[in-house]
């Protein structure tokens, strides 16, 4: 599994990310590793698409990305 997100600067491609993530299903932070896949300017020299794979997940991040798509898959 992976996320697209947007970036201010470009990142490099097999770059090492972590992000830390807040969401209503759980009261701290998931941290989430990954690598980046790909990142393409959108804006000249403003804003980068930035496609990341995740490495690493623990058995708590996994189920919060599950309900994340769960709950997008309602929305949408």
């Amino acid at each position: 599994g992976g996320i697209n997100f947007s970036a201010t600067v470009a990142l490099a491609k097999g770059a090492e990310v972590v992000i830390e993530l807040k969401t209503p299903f759980i009261s701290e932070k998931i941290v989430l590793e990954g690598v980046v896949l790909d990142s393409t300017e959108k804006i000249p020299k403003l804003i980068y698409s930035v496609r990341m794979e995740f490495k690493n997940l623990t058995q708590q991040a996994e189920e919060v990305l599950v309900k994340i798509e769960q709950y997008s898959a309602q929305q949408g």
